[in-house]
């Protein structure tokens, strides 16, 4: 029987917009899709790569608890989206093409005094199965595709490694 943990989420974000998220002036992430995940839920900050950056480039630097989602950040929530993810509402509504924007709400945020490598992350697997044998499900803790070897490009489902998993893969 596969180890159900929780899902959780890892989010790509831009050095630029971290470093607002860390100093708390930034509590909203807008993004074009929001997951099938009724908040709260958590969410791992993984910042891009960046030569200027030191600290946490290419790393999973904090996360926090998305406590709810703001729907229609290009049009009804505007005010909200542009005041507190710290972007000018032309650029909301170029960035929507026409398409809704949600507002990831920022709370309960911890940010991680060493950062985390993306190997301490799996992807999250609720029902594989074997590809050569897709009548058995084998333990997602032994499933090969669920390691995560590059970040999201925006966000995807995972859940942490435990020491056990980690220590495993050394």
């Amino acid at each position: 029987m596969p180890n159900m943990k929780n899902k959780a989420v890892l989010i790509s974000i831009n050095p630029e917009w971290c470093e607002l998220i860390a100093s708390g002036e930034k509590t909203i992430e807008l993004r074009k899709t929001k997951p099938k995940l009724k908040p709260p839920f958590k969410c791992y900050i993984y910042m891009t790569k960046d030569k200027k950056q030191q600290y946490g480039s290419g790393k999973v630097i904090g996360e926090f608890v998305c406590d709810c989602i703001l729907s229609h950040c290009e049009m009804a929530n505007a005010d909200i989206a542009e005041q507190q993810g710290f972007v000018h509402r032309e650029k909301i509504l170029s960035y929507s093409k026409g398409q809704e924007v949600y507002g990831w709400h920022i709370s309960d945020l911890v940010i991680y005094d060493n950062p985390k490598a993306l190997q301490q992350f799996n992807r999250y697997c609720n029902n594989c199965s074997f590809p050569i044998l897709p009548f058995q499900v084998p333990p997602c803790d032994n499933c090969p595709s669920r390691e995560l070897t590059h970040p999201p490009q925006s966000w995807c489902y995972v859940e942490e490694q435990t020491r056990s998993e980690q220590n495993a893969k050394m």
